[in-house]
């Protein structure tokens, strides 16, 4: 097989039961999982540089 054709592919994913499992690779993935589900559902908040761009009030729109 040549280097161009080769792909690497995971060995493995996260897996509800993870949580329940008591080997080292459940245990990062379980942890991983949780500190990304947490981050998602708090969201974090960035100023972005098109702050004053965007509307806030969808009644006041400018014409």
């Amino acid at each position: 097989m040549t280097k161009e054709k080769q792909q690497v592919t995971p060995v493995r994913n996260f897996n509800m039961n993870d949580y329940q499992k008591n080997d080292e690779t459940a245990k990062g993935l379980a942890t991983t999982h949780e500190q990304v589900s947490d981050l998602y559902k708090e969201g974090e908040v960035v100023p972005s540089k098109y702050e004053e761009t965007l509307p806030r009030n969808s009644f006041n729109k400018t014409k």
